[in-house]
């Protein structure tokens, strides 16, 4: 499993990335197999300004199955990036059940 992360202003910093890709490796450890690669992406939508503007975006590529996109917003980047992953983790796991049922 590939896993990148693509923050051109630098929110998360080293120990931030250390954490995300952890985070990532252990909710996908039941899917390393099937799952080709993750890319997330954190922007800070306005700036400086502060408010629910912290955003997580997060692409999931997966064997034979297509592709699962996530977003989402919250006024901290972690928590943003923690409530994307567990929902696209939750996405994938819905998507290889609904896979296995047609086999």
């Amino acid at each position: 499993m590939n896993i990148q992360i693509n923050d051109r202003t630098n929110l998360l910093g080293d120990k931030g990335r250390t954490n995300v890709i952890g985070k990532v490796e252990s909710l996908f450890s039941k899917h390393v197999n099937r799952v080709k690669s993750v890319i997330l992406t954190a922007d800070d939508l306005n700036g400086p300004r502060g408010g629910v503007d912290k955003q997580c975006r997060v692409l999931i590529s997966l064997a034979g199955v297509g592709d699962v996109a996530v977003a989402a917003k919250h006024e901290s980047l972690s928590q943003a990036m923690g409530n994307a992953i567990r929902r696209a983790e939750k996405l994938v796991t819905r998507k290889f059940r609904k896979v296995q049922r047609h086999r």
